[in-house]
């Protein structure tokens, strides 16, 4: 099993999401507690999520399950409820597939002065355990299936809304290369590294029952990126598919078809999921620090909160994009351009320039 996957399938989960993050959950706590029970449904319109569950023998414990966001308020409900109608529990195991860590040290306090202590089990609980048993492994690979894997086949990844690329096929190319660009380090040319990633790209739905003809991968790459000499093209394509073909894809000389290589296809999926992990772990970064500048600000309320959370990572997506039109620039003209800490100013200033990267 693969960590980076299970992973993205716990950052992925929504909240109508709830009963394979209770199967998760259950099985997680199989070892600890081989009987739980539950202990109280729901009501009105609460969600599954608000069911608790106790380990047989076991009164003074509660476990609930929970994919919300706001897990403080949740805790603090569940809270409330408990001690109302089951006063007898005393420890409250708290699953939840978001990043929880020490920004619950508070609140547990708080709730050690109400007679509860806190368990608060999060994603990272989920992932460090995940291959301790075979049941654990298991739970782990299904949520993977039903999660993870139809993410990835979507294509969520390639086609995020900030890419200023209108192409489906060159989105994806961009996508590819920067894997490669990572992955590659035998010192091979940016146009051989170039060509094998728009190779790769082309292939990537492909597999030994789903091959793809010469002459369509010709036609994907030309879609994806504009030339006026296409003999030198599909020169460059036909000699990155012999490259490939030694290593990545596999070729069907008689009907002269591709396909990526079983394990170069699990070999992405695991270099998406992890891309896509880092993503995930950049805007909680970001989000962690907007927390913090604005704690400092008595009227500020969670809507400044999500708007700066939106606009931070706009800014450096301009910021980047800029910084590489001058390096462009630079290339192209033979001439050394600055971009400082103005520039930066410029972009934050005006921040119409940043919403045009989201369309």
């Amino acid at each position: 099993m693969n960590i980076s996957l299970f992973k993205m399938a716990l950052e992925r989960l929504e909240p109508s999401d709830w009963a394979p993050f209770e199967q998760l959950c259950s099985a997680f706590l199989v070892p600890e507690f081989p009987n739980l029970r539950t202990m109280a449904y729901p009501s009105g319109d609460g969600g599954r999520d608000s069911e608790l569950f106790s380990p047989e023998g076991k009164p003074f414990i509660a476990a609930q399950y929970s994919v919300t966001d706001d897990w403080k308020s949740k805790i603090r409900q569940t809270v409330k409820r408990l001690l109302s109608t089951y006063p007898t529990v005393r420890i409250l195991l708290y699953m939840s597939n978001r990043q929880i860590g020490g920004q619950a040290d508070e609140l547990k306090r708080e709730l050690l002065d109400q007679g509860i202590s806190l368990d608060s089990r999060d994603r990272n609980w989920f992932i460090e355990r995940a291959s301790t048993n075979e049941v654990r492994e298991s739970a782990a690979l299904e949520l993977i299936d039903r999660i993870a894997r139809p993410y990835l086949a979507r294509e969520g990844i390639i086609n995020k809304q900030t890419s200023p690329l209108t192409s489906g096929e060159a989105r994806a190319a961009l996508v590819y290369l920067g894997l490669q660009w990572q992955d590659d380090i035998t010192g091979r040319g940016l146009t051989k590294l170039s060509f094998d990633a728009l190779v790769r790209a082309a292939l990537r739905h492909t597999h030994s029952e789903k091959r793809m003809p010469r002459s369509e991968i010709h036609g994907a790459i030309r879609s994806a990126i504009s030339s006026d000499d296409q003999n030198v093209l599909i020169h460059h394509v036909d000699a990155a598919l012999v490259r490939l073909s030694k290593r990545y894809i596999r070729h069907w000389k008689k009907e002269d078809e591709f396909c990526l290589t079983y394990d170069e296809h699990q070999r992405i999926l695991i270099r998406l999921a992890e891309m896509d992990n880092q993503e995930v772990d950049f805007y909680e970064t970001v989000s962690s620090h907007c927390r913090d500048c604005l704690g400092e600000i008595d009227e500020s309320d969670q809507g400044d909160l999500e708007d700066l959370k939106i606009r931070v990572p706009r800014v450096i997506e301009q910021l980047l994009l800029r910084g590489g039109e001058v390096f462009v620039t630079a290339v192209l003209s033979d001439k050394l351009a600055r971009f400082g800490f103005d520039d930066l100013s410029d972009i934050i200033l005006k921040p119409e320039t940043c919403v045009k990267t989201m369309n």
